[in-house]
């Protein structure tokens, strides 16, 4: 296990067991050797004998769920504006799951047209690409769908010129599938 901070020490607790507290080098990382078992694993940093800093991850379950998160469900209906969509996969404690690589279809519905892809007869309405920050996906990113990466993936909409609402759906075979409507304006 390796921890970079910027602190003056850091200290790895696995499930609540300390495995030491390593002196920082600057400009370098602390390393363990840590024998896997599930659980929790946390590091504290330290400066001057105070905690400065925290970050933990856990074991996770199997896939259970998307979770769709975008940072405003409003647009302007100025056929520009346009949101970058997080979406996640999840476990059943509602943890981002690592190593998911589902494939997540996307779907998006305005005043009774649906489009899962390709052109629409909408002019309201607008799937721009997808995207999951893997170097080695060479999948078209005009598309309706994409796989996870470290359980991660993305979409962008655009609004259109029309106000009313856009309802965005993301499923997987497998999962339940995670909706969200946005207002155009």
């Amino acid at each position: 296990m390796l921890a970079f901070s910027n602190a003056k020490q850091v200290e790895l607790f696995l499930n609540g067991k300390s495995l030491g507290r390593k002196d920082m080098p600057h400009d370098d990382f602390a390393e363990w050797e840590v024998p896997w078992q599930p659980g929790q694993l946390m590091a504290k940093a330290y400066t001057d004998g105070q905690t400065v800093a925290a970050d933990t991850v856990e074991t996770t379950g199997a896939p259970v769920r998307i979770e769709i998160s975008p940072d405003r469900t409003t647009l302007k209906a100025n056929a520009e504006d346009a949101v970058v969509v997080p979406v996640s996969i999840l476990d059943a404690q509602g943890r981002v799951v690592p190593d998911a690589s589902n494939h997540v279809t996307f779907s998006l519905a305005s005043d009774g047209f649906l489009r899962s892809g390709g052109l629409t007869a909408s002019p309201s309405l607008f799937l721009l690409g997808v995207g999951n920050g893997d170097p080695a996906d060479h999948d078209p990113d005009k598309s309706n769908q994409r796989n996870a990466f470290h359980g991660h993936c993305m979409v962008v909409i655009e609004a259109g010129a029309r106000p009313g609402t856009i309802q965005l759906t993301a499923s997987s075979p497998g999962l339940v599938s995670s909706v969200v409507n946005f207002e155009v304006q």
